[in-house]
């Protein structure tokens, strides 16, 4: 599959799930509001969410996709490297998913220690529920990595949006009622998609062959070329967790609801990074890996020029426009005016994360496909290190806000400690420089932009009547103004095509 029909077929089915994700995240602000309860859940999802944020971040896919996309024209060498890393894998994660449920109380302890003990032991009890999903999305991540190596992309993509409607129903079928039935659902979700990952790979070159396939005939130089490739980035990304967990710690003991307002903004950004960042990042992965070293940072340039185009319109929805979209997206049901200004101040605040952000996953990527895997770690841990140091000293001066502006700085810091590394070889430098020219060019038209972009988000809400057909537009208008460049994707993607190539 080209790399413009990849992207363009995953943005679509990514934007399909996100806005299965868009409805998840209102229904529940709608019957949980921003109180005790929707504490809980929202904590205890750490674990699933960080998961999906590490898998995003190339946990699995950045040796195994350099390793499936190497054997791809011999059927046999694809089921024998498919199976002899799934078996090993796939005992791992089940490890770890003990771990995790044996370790809940100190784990949770950390975790939320503001909680009131009643509180404490129901997160506790959802914790143990939901670690399981640990198990199902490292083996989901492994399948997704081999059919992406394979040319699908789709079709994988199917798999979000199957988690999403399991918990849509598991919202509505409790009613209200203890948020631990829905975590029951999440991890049905997560069980329905591993299952149709696993479909889409038996029929698509991974197709069971004892010969090749078997536990006992696990190829052990393959395994050790996976760990060897994924050692580094999951010690980067085991490390990551310190910054959400240390979020959510001083957040725990700061207002009430201030847990649940960071992550119905992490819901918000998260749209755009799964529709484009990630989409993005994924498509370009297997065509850096199989690139000449030489064209590798040309690619880069033109991705990104192709991100700041999808992503700058949305910045400026969020950063000037953040009052209104929060206003329109969360007010209703128990998510009161107090609620929706902590959202809006988290969200002016991390929006100005969303392109720095992104740009570190196609530079990872980068690094992944030359093989320099202790990169990204090294600069992942100076980055965690700068996060957490502001995030302590800004919230302290600037309360729960001071989170999303730590993550902002930090990430950009962390593309130009990336970019500095990048370029130390003679022949990269020049390329290098030209990668200064999108990023400067996005920066300025974001600065310029977030003014005339909050009036004009704020005076289309205005003129909306009031009441339910109101709100039902101003959703609309708020949805069209997130994901329009990303509906796009197809066109630019096309158009872009030429270009990453020449």
């Amino acid at each position: 599959m080209s790399l413009g029909k990849a992207f363009g077929s995953l943005a679509l089915l990514t934007l399909l799930s996100r806005l299965s994700g868009f409805v998840r995240v209102a229904v529940f602000a709608a019957i949980y509001g921003g109180g005790r309860e929707a504490d809980l859940f929202l904590a205890a999802m750490i674990l699933p969410e960080l998961l999906y944020k590490f898998m995003a971040d190339g946990l699995v896919s950045a040796a195994a996709i350099p390793l499936f996309v190497k054997e791809r024209d011999d059927p046999s060498a694809v089921r024998r490297t498919f199976w002899s890393l799934f078996w090993p894998v796939s005992a791992g994660a089940l490890l770890l998913t003990l771990l995790l449920a044996l370790v809940a109380r100190p784990v949770c302890g950390l975790l939320v220690p503001g909680f009131l003990p009643v509180t404490f032991e129901r997160m506790i009890v959802l914790w143990r529920i939901l670690t399981p999903y640990t198990l199902l999305s490292i083996q989901a991540a492994l399948l997704t990595s081999f059919l992406n190596a394979m040319g699908l992309f789709a079709r994988p993509a199917v798999g979000p949006l199957l988690v999403n409607v399991a918990i849509i129903a598991g919202m509505l079928l409790a009613r209200g009622e203890p948020v631990e039935y829905v975590g029951i659902a999440v991890l049905a979700g997560a069980a329905v998609q591993f299952a149709w990952l696993f479909i889409l790979a038996m029929r698509n070159g991974a197709a069971y062959h004892h010969a090749d396939c078997a536990p006992g005939g696990i190829n052990w130089n393959i395994v050790s070329g996976f760990v060897a490739g994924t050692g580094p980035v999951a010690g980067w990304v085991l490390l990551t967790a310190i910054v959400p967990l240390f979020e959510r710690s001083l957040l725990s003991a700061s207002a009430e609801g201030a847990v649940a307002g960071l992550n119905y903004t992490d819901k918000l950004i998260n749209l755009p990074l799964g529709i484009v960042s990630i989409s993005l990042a994924s498509a370009v992965f297997p065509v850096l890996s199989a690139a000449p070293p030489m064209e590798r940072m040309h690619i880069v340039r033109r991705a990104f020029w192709l991100l700041g185009a999808l992503l700058v319109p949305i910045m400026l929805v969020m950063t000037g426009g953040a009052e209104a979209t929060t206003a329109v997206v969360y007010r209703r049901g128990r998510f009161d005016a107090s609620a929706a200004v902590l959202t809006a101040g988290l969200l002016r605040a991390y929006g100005w994360a969303l392109l720095p952000v992104s740009m570190t996953m196609l530079l990872n990527r980068l690094c992944f496909a030359e093989g320099r895997f202790r990169l990204p770690f090294m600069v992942g841990l100076i980055g965690i290190a700068i996060q957490v140091g502001l995030d302590y000293v800004l919230v302290g001066r600037m309360g729960p806000v001071g989170v999303g502006w730590g993550a902002a700085i930090s990430s950009t810091l962390q593309v130009i400690c990336l970019l500095i590394a990048l370029s130390h070889a003679r022949e990269a430098r020049r390329e290098m420089l030209f990668l200064l020219l999108p990023i400067g060019f996005w920066g300025a038209v974001t600065i310029m932009g977030m003014a005339p972009a909050g009036a004009i988000c704020a005076k289309l809400c205005g003129v909306v009547p009031v009441g339910g057909t109101g709100d039902l537009m101003r959703l609309a208008l708020v949805w069209l103004a997130l994901q329009l460049p990303a509906a796009c994707v197809p066109l630019l993607a096309r158009r872009g095509e030429t270009a990453v190539r020449e």
